[in-house]
């Protein structure tokens, strides 16, 4: 077990135990004769929880279920779960760990997630609104106290009812489609609605990629088939346009009109091993 908000004397804390999501093993493709396939194994999680005041993060492992947590008592608090799949050290440019098929740790999907008191459930639809909540904490330029205030007059409550309501009208859903600033600005001036959240109209394009199974980050969407060398892509200006095979992430970019979308084919560009999560940290059994 591990206490957020230790070394602060007097704060009221509540013992906690958050639910991790399941993270599948295989995954259908949207057509239904594309039969299916097997996402990369997962290595570890990392959770990271934070209140406004103090933050904590730990390793756990990926046979883990749930993971306990000492937080201060009714206070509004942030916890994200990052599934970590492994690269093999022969793509990562010889980087070893104790296991020397293992170059490294990769955190490309997005986090499931819950916000503390409204659920200690993490769901990968709810890591958005604890995304939400965590940038709030670590943007809004104010005291921790102020900050704490106005994130208080919110109804997190109806945020993550607004999320699950979408869900359940389409499966395929994906909350990371919005825009992020458009929903933290709404909160702020206290506009928000379920429209909020809805994304943008997106433009189909085509990217021309090499033949093989593509994963995006919200782990709930079907992965991308390619044959032929290229697929159609629906691109959503908020998103987040990156790919994953398994192995090696990749940007979608257009090397013609670079940031505008239109006719010209995207281009699939892998990205250097940036995205890798030091071994160095250590995973807690």
């Amino acid at each position: 077990m591990s206490c957020l908000l230790s070394g602060i004397p007097g704060a009221k804390t509540e013992r906690i135990t958050v639910t991790l999501p399941i993270y599948p093993k295989e995954s259908v493709l949207a057509r239904a004769d594309s039969g299916v396939y097997m996402r990369s194994r997962l290595a570890s999680w990392l959770v990271i929880a934070e209140d406004g005041e103090k933050s904590f993060r730990q390793f756990i492992g990926a046979e883990a279920r749930t993971i306990a947590l000492c937080v201060r008592k009714n206070r509004l608090t942030s916890v994200l779960c990052y599934p970590l799949n492994p690269q093999s050290a022969a793509d990562s440019g010889g980087v070893s760990s104790a296991d020397d098929s293992v170059g490294g740790l990769i955190s490309f999907f997005a986090p499931a997630g819950c916000i503390y008191p409204i659920s200690t459930a993490a769901e990968w639809s709810s890591g958005f609104e604890a995304d939400v909540l965590q940038d709030i904490f670590r943007g809004t330029g104010e005291s921790v106290g102020d900050t704490a205030a106005f994130c208080s007059r919110f109804n997190w409550a109806r945020f993550h009812r607004e999320i699950d309501a979408l869900v359940s009208e389409d499966a395929r859903f994906n909350p990371w489609l919005a825009a992020k600033q458009t929903v933290a600005g709404a909160i702020a001036g206290n506009a928000f609605s379920k429209n909020t959240l809805k994304p943008q109209k997106p433009t189909e394009v085509t990217v021309n990629a090499p033949d093989g199974i593509f994963f995006s980050p919200y782990v709930p969407s079907a992965p991308f088939a390619v044959s032929g060398g290229a697929f159609s892509y629906l691109y959503y200006e908020a998103a987040d346009h990156t790919l994953f095979d398994g192995n090696a992430v990749f940007l979608m970019r257009n090397p013609a009109r670079s940031g505008r979308v239109g006719n010209a084919p995207f281009v699939l560009a892998r990205m250097p091993p940036s995205s890798l999560v030091s071994v160095d940290w250590k995973v807690e059994k």
